[in-house]
């Protein structure tokens, strides 16, 4: 890897040449694995935001059908279940993207030359994290509905 080469470049004698040589070919190697990053997280937050106004549609209706009985409820009470189970799921790959940002920002220093792939990186982490804020939104509407679809709230369970 990249600590091994800067190793070798120290036991050549090439120290700080070999160290810039070194960010440079990681800066290439990074690049367009951070530009995919970015259009990933644009195409995830666009999808999540074209989704918007269907799911708190959805999630609205449940509320104007009151009382919710039989299948509607068992129903509202699944789509309730898959939205909050794919907002955690998300949830947690978020936790690690932000790690992986905090990481990229504090390696910008090290070089100029990796600045603009680390950036970019954190700029596609970011898209990703607007997306997942969406679907908090929507498990935030659910929850404020008041239908309890837990076994005791829900006897079709």
């Amino acid at each position: 890897g990249s600590a091994e080469e800067v190793r070798r470049m120290d036991s050549q004698g090439k120290g700080a040449q070999g160290r810039v040589l070194v960010a440079r070919r990681l800066a290439s190697a990074i690049a367009p694995i951070a530009s995919r990053l970015v259009e990933l997280g644009t195409e995830y937050s666009s999808s999540l935001r074209s989704m918007d106004t269907g799911v708190r549609t959805i999630i609205s209706q449940a509320t104007a059908k009151s009382p919710l009985e039989g299948e509607a409820r068992q129903s509202v009470c699944d789509f309730f279940q898959e939205t909050r189970s794919l907002t955690s799921t998300s949830r947690n790959s978020i936790i690690y993207l932000a790690k992986l940002a905090e990481s990229a920002k504090s390696m910008e220093g090290l070089s100029r030359d990796l600045r603009p792939p680390l950036r970019t990186l954190g700029t596609g982490i970011n898209m990703f994290i607007d997306g997942h804020s969406i679907m908090e939104a929507w498990t935030e509407l659910i929850d404020r509905t008041g239908i309890d679809c837990s076994a005791e709230g829900n006897p079709a369970s």
